[in-house]
């Protein structure tokens, strides 16, 4: 059975800091990229899915815009980002992605804090500070303006949205433990959140690690280290139900974590590619489960990956091939015949990947900027 670990909330509601060392989750403060297949620009994370967002260029290989910590919008075309001056004063600016262009501005009397953004970034939910004594008040903004006050009595955190953005995901914190909820925006009316996997309600237990959403806010897929292995929470955004799908892996440290999340260009696939232990899983998530496991030949250990540099992957854009690194090494999978070769070395420690848009070539970027292209037939290093 699986039950919910307080630290998934944490980790997604925590303020951007800096870095920390080996074994912080890259949601909180790991440096990753997310790239989508076929599209010229790859998308960097460099402090956590809530700290400071680069866009890079992938055929030019330079940075092509930057912006400061904030939510990306699960469709990748909007930024919000959410600034308190003196206490007093707070900002709320919206960006277009991937040119940073600033689409909006917003001024607010009094603290808030940014906490949840829709699909395409039409809605977006604050929560404000200083409200009554145990209450969480959300304020959620429609195309800039003020829609709804939901006044809950408790402490409440937000997940997530649903994919029409009529619905909060949310957990209640209780003296001893805590509750799923669901709340309709509309009615403020709030009821338990169910969790299925194979039909039967249970709940999950385990520390989140990373996660990757889908462009089509259908999606919000989870990866979470638990005891000596881990699972998939593949939460339906748009039916309110969550499944939780075990990876067929078994470790007793993190080598789970030194994993990278990618989807297929239809989105129908998620990839979870485990270098340290030499596998690289498909879930299909039209019902969510595991299809097929490939093994491989593992180079690295678990002390030779740095968590906060997390792993990336990159499908191909007509998605044959998953391009994914570990430290300096890259390895590519062939989705028809289920191989794994490699690795192929690239630069220092790969911090972003991406294909060109003709599918022809890898690029890896190190944390200084810097990239090395690769054939993407082959591996063979191009400069």
């Amino acid at each position: 059975m699986h039950r919910l670990s307080v630290l998934v909330f944490v980790l997604l509601l925590a303020a951007p800091g800096s870095a920390g060392a080996d074994g912080c989750a890259p949601t909180q403060c790991g440096i990753y990229s997310n790239a989508t297949p076929g599209s010229r620009f790859l998308i960097w994370r460099t402090n956590g899915d809530r700290g400071p967002l680069r866009v890079l260029d992938v055929v030019k290989r330079r940075q092509s815009a930057a912006l400061p910590p904030g939510i990306l919008s699960a469709d990748g075309r909007r930024f919000v980002v959410v600034q308190t001056f003196h206490g007093t004063e707070t900002y709320v600016w919206t960006y277009g992605v991937p040119g940073g262009t600033q689409l909006t501005r917003r001024k607010l009397t009094g603290r808030h804090v940014l906490v949840g953004v829709s699909r395409d970034a039409r809605r977006v939910v604050l929560v404000r500070a200083g409200g009554p004594p145990r209450t969480t008040t959300f304020e959620i903004f429609d195309r800039g303006r003020l829609s709804k006050v939901l006044r809950l009595k408790g402490s409440y955190d937000l997940e997530t949205l649903s994919t029409d953005a009529t619905r909060l995901f949310l957990v209640h914190w209780r003296e001893n433990g805590y509750d799923l909820r669901l709340a309709n925006v509309a009615t403020g009316r709030v009821r338990p959140t169910p969790t299925f996997e194979d039909g039967s309600r249970e709940k999950m237990v385990g520390n989140a690690w990373r996660a990757i959403a889908t462009r089509d806010g259908r999606w919000l897929l989870t990866l979470y280290l638990e005891g000596d292995g881990g699972f998939i929470h593949a939460l339906d955004l748009q039916r309110g139900v969550g499944h939780c799908v075990d990876l067929p892996v078994k470790t007793r440290d993190l080598s789970l974590g030194a994993s990278a999340l990618a989807l297929s260009p239809d989105e129908r696939t998620l990839y979870v590619a485990a270098p340290v232990l030499g596998r690289v899983i498909a879930i299909d998530l039209r019902r969510p489960h595991v299809t097929r496991v490939s093994r491989f030949e593992p180079w690295l250990g678990h002390d030779e990956v740095g968590f906060t540099s997390a792993p990336n992957a990159a499908v191909s854009p007509g998605g044959r091939t998953l391009y994914f690194s570990g430290n300096s090494l890259l390895w590519a999978y062939d989705r028809a015949s289920g191989r794994v070769r490699g690795p192929y070395p690239a630069t220092r420690i790969v911090s972003a990947l991406a294909f060109t848009p003709d599918g022809r070539r890898v690029i890896a970027f190190g944390g200084d900027g810097r990239s090395r292209a690769l054939d993407a037939a082959t591996g063979r290093r191009l400069g």
